[in-house]
C-alpha cells in the first residue's frame, strides 16, 4: 500500500524528477519485492493450504448443512448472533467523529471493528444476507481506517528520511490522508445509519428463531 501511494504521489508532482526521491522509491521497491517473496513462500506451504481448505469447507458446507438439517446440538445461530450483537452495539454507541479522532484513537477503533467484521464474516453463512451486508460495511470501515493509518505511519517514517524534495512529498502525503479521511468518514457513517442499524438488529433478533432466518 505504501509503495503504491508513494508512486502515485511522485507521478502527480514534480518530485518525479528529484534524484533523491527516485532513489528512495527504488529502495522501497526492492524492499517490497523481498517481502513479497517471503510472503509467497509462506503461502505455498502445504500446511497453510490445508488449513484454508478446512476453514472454507467448514464455514461454507459443513456448518450450513448442520443448521439446515437440524443436527446441531449447540444453538449455533444464537451463539454467533450474541457475539456479533455485542460488538455491533459497541460500534453504534461510539460517539467519536472521524475528523476529531487522533491517529491512535482511529487505530484502536479499527481494531475493534475488525472483530465485528470477522465475526460477521464467520456468521454470515448461517445468519443470512443481513449479516453479510454488515460484514461488507465493517470491511469498508477497517479498510478506510487502515488507509489513514498507513498515511500516518509512513509520514512518521519520512520524518527520519533526508530527501531533497521532502516538504513537497509530505504535502502530497497530507493530501492523500485527507482523501482517506473522507472515505473513512463516509464508511463510518454508513455503518451507523439508523435504517441499517435497525436492519442488522432485526437480522440478529431473527437468529434466535432459526425458522425465520
Amino acid at each position: 500500500v505504501w509503495l503504491m501511494t508513494l508512486e502515485n504521489m511522485l507521478k502527480q508532482c514534480v518530485l518525479e524528477e528529484v534524484p533523491s526521491c527516485r532513489a528512495y522509491l527504488d529502495a522501497e521497491r526492492r524492499r517490497e519485492r523481498e517481502l513479497r517473496t517471503q510472503l509467497e513462500a509462506r503461502l505455498r506451504e502445504p500446511a497453510f493450504d490445508e488449513l484454508c481448505g478446512q476453514i472454507v469447507g467448514f464455514l461454507r458446507i459443513e456448518l450450513p448443512g448442520i443448521v439446515r438439517n437440524g443436527e446441531n446440538e449447540l444453538p449455533v445461530q444464537p451463539f454467533m448472533a450474541k457475539r456479533i450483537k455485542k460488538r455491533f452495539n459497541t460500534m453504534i454507541k461510539e460517539r467519536s467523529q472521524v475528523r476529531k479522532m487522533s491517529s491512535r484513537e482511529m487505530h484502536t477503533l479499527r481494531r475493534r471493528c475488525k472483530q465485528l467484521r470477522y465475526w460477521a464474516e464467520f456468521g454470515a453463512p448461517v445468519l443470512g444476507r443481513g449479516i453479510e451486508r454488515l460484514s461488507l460495511r465493517a470491511r469498508r470501515v477497517t479498510s478506510s481506517f487502515g488507509a489513514v493509518h498507513d498515511c500516518d505511519v509512513q509520514r512518521d517514517l519520512l520524518a527520519n528520511v533526508r530527501l531533497e524534495g521532502l516538504p513537497m512529498l509530505l504535502g502530497e502525503m497530507d493530501r492523500a490522508r485527507e482523501t482517506a479521511c473522507r472515505a473513512a468518514a463516509e464508511a463510518w457513517g454508513d455503518l451507523r445509519k439508523k435504517r441499517f442499524v435497525r436492519h442488522v438488529k432485526a437480522a440478529l433478533g431473527d437468529a434466535a428463531n432459526p425458522e425465520t432466518v
